[in-house]
């Protein structure tokens, strides 16, 4: 990611509308992570007990989800607002960047499935 940071060139005035529209959300960011953090530790604490329940890890997993959902549209709408800041060419290489960081995840994906 810092990588992408440095090859973006971002200027003093994308970073200053980029932290507006962070701070512009930044409540709704709050609601938003709280469930998440406090449901992940909900199913962290049922896939570590001493006698782990499928059911319970189960229940754990739906309810972090539906925060994960709440979450994510969420951030669905702060990208779109912070993507618009960029010029088509660093939302060239975002895109770019996403895409290889996508292609080596698959690659170790398929490493650890040969690997068996």
């Amino acid at each position: 990611m810092l990588v992408l940071r440095s090859r973006l060139n971002v200027t003093d005035d994308q970073r200053e509308q980029i932290r507006g529209i962070v701070e512009a959300h930044r409540s709704e960011i709050a609601v938003a992570a709280r469930p998440v953090v406090e449901k992940r530790r909900a199913l962290r604490a049922v896939v570590t007990a001493d006698a782990p329940n499928e059911s319970d890890i189960r229940a754990a997993a739906a309810d972090l989800s539906g925060a994960l959902g709440d979450a994510a549209v969420l951030a669905a709408r702060i990208r779109s607002e912070v993507f618009a800041v960029f010029t088509p060419e660093q939302q060239t290489l975002i895109q770019e960047s996403r895409t290889e960081r996508d292609d080596a995840v698959d690659g170790f994906l398929n490493q650890m499935a040969e690997a068996q």
